[in-house]
């Protein structure tokens, strides 16, 4: 497990690093305050950060496990997987429909529930952050097929 957890913060460290990489297209600050960088920088610092202390850990030989068992590891690909497909749909599908399809795909399929509870959830959530959003907050979200 130690090398596991190697690879996993190795993973981590470099995710972090594309975000900042990706980051820093934005402004850091604006004249009103942190700018729309300023999240993401910060989020993207603290990833490299806690992998690296992670990595290090690891390499002290501290056998301290993630995961109660491999099987518990390799469902950690699978909601990265999931996760990606809703980024990657988000835009095509809006916040609704594929709000909808990841919860029902982690609740149902990744989490076991029953359908019936996973599908009341995967209702509700998002119609629950269009409103919030788009109606109390009047913030536009992508609407998708739902709401052009």
């Amino acid at each position: 497990m130690v090398r596991a957890n190697r690879i996993v913060a190795l993973v981590i460290v470099a995710l972090g690093l594309g975000l900042l990489y990706d980051s820093q297209q934005y402004k850091l600050m604006s004249e009103f305050g942190p700018g729309p960088g300023f999240w993401p920088t910060w989020l993207a610092l603290a990833w490299i950060i806690l992998g690296a202390l992670w990595f290090l850990q690891a390499s002290k030989g501290e056998n301290k496990q993630l995961f109660e068992s491999s099987r518990a590891a390799c469902r950690v690909p699978i909601i990265v997987v999931v996760f990606l497909g809703y980024l990657l749909l988000f835009d095509r599908l809006g916040l609704i429909l594929s709000t909808a399809l990841f919860l029902m795909a982690v609740l149902w399929l990744y989490e076991r529930r029953s359908f019936v509870s996973s599908a009341i959830t995967a209702v509700a959530v998002p119609v629950g952050l269009h409103l919030l959003f788009v109606t109390f907050l009047n913030v536009a979200l992508p609407g998708g097929p739902l709401m052009p």
